[in-house]
């Protein structure tokens, strides 16, 4: 047990510290970058909308095949999966097949409910506010000079190739980050259900939510709301205020 605790923790924290900087980078100049090959806002709010809701339905299937069949096929395949959409962006020629890119990244994406089961089940219920803090603090530490490099970057070759060197990179991040979890990580769940279904599953997950969870679930309700509202943001700090792309990184 202890063996695979610190195998699976050391194999996120590894995949995390490699990807993540890359991500972390495209993040800033993803909206930049659709300007640049074509989308006007609406077009950007429309990619990220389709992102959100391919994302959020994905969830439920990958929730379900998480606790009905296990978590380490369905993460290192999503991982996979997400990683390949970044080429898509890297190569993409028009804003219309970074659309076809969202949608892909939100189905790999699906493999989230099987990352946070397997960091709780690696994880004792008295530790785990620890061990979370901790698996996120180490690659988010490795984040921080993220925009520094893409500053460097879009100041040497131009947004636009450079924010494909970036998805580039994050491209082969994450199919080091996916081996690594193909390698190191072992399964969690103990024993495979299949006395349920999808429907009757997430109807008790409903209750159980409305019953315990009703007030956080609200709370990241509003929250995500307006974070939404605010999309436009790195477009609105460039094109309106005029700060410059290097500044705004």
């Amino acid at each position: 047990m202890k063996r695979r605790i610190r195998r699976n923790l050391l194999a996120l924290i590894i995949s995390w510290v490699v990807w993540s900087p890359f991500n972390s980078m495209t993040r800033y100049y993803s909206q930049l970058f659709q300007k640049e090959l074509g989308a006007t806002p609406m077009i950007i709010a429309l990619i990220s909308s389709t992102f959100v809701t391919t994302f959020a339905t994905s969830k439920i299937l990958g929730g379900y095949i998480t606790d009905r069949y296990g978590r380490r096929k369905i993460l290192v395949r999503g991982t996979f999966l997400a990683a390949f959409s970044s080429l898509i962006f890297a190569l993409a020629p028009s804003w219309e097949v970074l659309l076809i890119g969202s949608i892909i990244r939100g189905v790999s994406l699906m493999y989230q409910p099987a990352l946070r089961s397997i960091i709780g089940d690696s994880t004792k219920s008295e530790s785990r506010g620890r061990v979370y803090a901790l698996v996120n603090f180490i690659p988010g530490l490795m984040s921080t000079f993220s925009p520094l490099i893409a500053i460097f970057l879009i100041s040497s070759f131009g947004l636009i190739y450079a924010v494909r060197l970036m998805y580039t990179a994050s491209f082969v991040g994450g199919i080091i980050a996916a081996i690594v979890r193909y390698v190191l990580i072992e399964e969690t769940l103990k024993e495979r259900i299949d006395t349920f279904n999808l429907v009757e599953s997430y109807r008790d997950a409903f209750k159980f939510v409305r019953r315990e969870l009703f007030e956080v679930t609200l709370l990241k309700f509003f929250t995500s709301v307006g974070s939404s509202l605010c999309i436009l943001r790195a477009y609105y700090v460039v094109y309106f205020l005029g700060i410059s792309e290097e500044d705004w990184g």
